[in-house]
């Protein structure tokens, strides 16, 4: 097993997470949301999974390039709203065509609906940002349940197809990520350039397993189209009655807000955002176990629901 292309990712997003500190602070690139914390936490740091996209496509053969296009696109986009607030109208619009380019590039997406499903998909992983350390132990899980559903061991997954591989890079970069965001006093949040952009890279993973264009490993029994919605069923839940509760209010969709049952627990019942993500994680994980070890199937998937 070669370490080698591992351990240069793993150094080239220590030494971007670096950077970005350096540029955060001294450009004052911060959360602007007073209902946060009153402490300065730096934004953008989701740049390191734009990097890590990009050192997965440097070491790996990927014959499509579709992805890492939309990537780059949404990426530049999301990290200028970190910066200067762009307009929601703006980045629904980036995020439509994103959604278009992923929809052409898997005709299996149909009907022409499911990309107005992948923009809610990718601001749902914005959402998860609100909250310390909840994008990424939940990312992690998703990822971390795919190289589980391979059956591959360690050494195939780096050495094996670029699918797996990418995932292991993001699992990294997650891991860094945390390092300064999985506490109780974040000091960097992934901002839009991060969330949304992970969303997007997490229903590829997702779709590309599905639709057979990578690694033939994946047991199609076990890993079915019915575990993308499974894979973040606690959080899919809680957006949707969050969303049918604000229609209800007749609140603006668009605008934040501490709806969310997480957001309860934190804000009105003054609960530790560490234990709550953890919490999530470790429930959502052992959802996604219950589904790929039985199996999966319909009413497995409604039963979960």
């Amino acid at each position: 097993m070669n370490l080698i292309p591992v351990l240069i990712a793993l150094l080239v997003i220590m030494v971007t997470t670096l950077i970005w500190i350096f540029i955060a602070r001294r450009s004052e690139i911060y959360v602007h949301r007073k209902e946060r914390s009153v402490r300065k936490v730096i934004t953008g740091m989701g740049v390191i999974f734009t990097v890590a996209t990009i050192l997965s496509y440097w070491q790996k053969d990927f014959s499509d390039y579709t992805v890492l296009i939309a990537v780059s696109l949404l990426a530049v986009v999301s990290l200028l709203d970190d910066i200067m607030d762009l307009s929601i109208g703006l980045r629904l619009f980036i995020q439509l065509i994103v959604a278009g380019v992923v929809y052409m590039a898997y005709p299996v997406l149909d009907p022409w609906w499911m990309i107005l499903l992948l923009v809610v998909w990718m601001n749902m992983f914005n959402f998860m940002d609100g909250s310390n350390g909840m994008l990424g132990l939940y990312a992690l899980v998703v990822l971390a349940s795919v190289l589980f559903s391979s059956g591959l061991p360690v050494q195939l997954i780096l050495s094996g197809g670029s699918l797996y591989h990418m995932s292991f890079i993001l699992i990294l970069a997650l891991l860094v990520f945390l390092a300064g965001n999985l506490r109780k006093h974040a000091v960097w949040i992934a901002g839009d350039a991060g969330s949304v952009v992970l969303g997007l890279l997490v229903i590829w993973i997702l779709l590309t397993d599905r639709s057979g264009t990578a690694l033939q490993a994946v047991d199609e029994a076990n890993f079915s189209w019915l575990f993308i919605p499974v894979s973040c069923a606690l959080f899919v839940t809680d957006t949707g009655w969050t969303l049918i509760r604000r229609i209800y209010l007749r609140q603006p969709v668009w605008q934040r807000h501490r709806l969310h049952a997480y957001q309860m627990l934190i804000y009105h019942k003054d609960k530790n955002p560490v234990l709550i993500a953890f919490a999530y994680a470790v429930l959502q994980l052992l959802v996604n176990m219950l589904f790929l070890i039985s199996g999966g199937g319909v009413w497995m998937a409604i039963g979960i629901f």
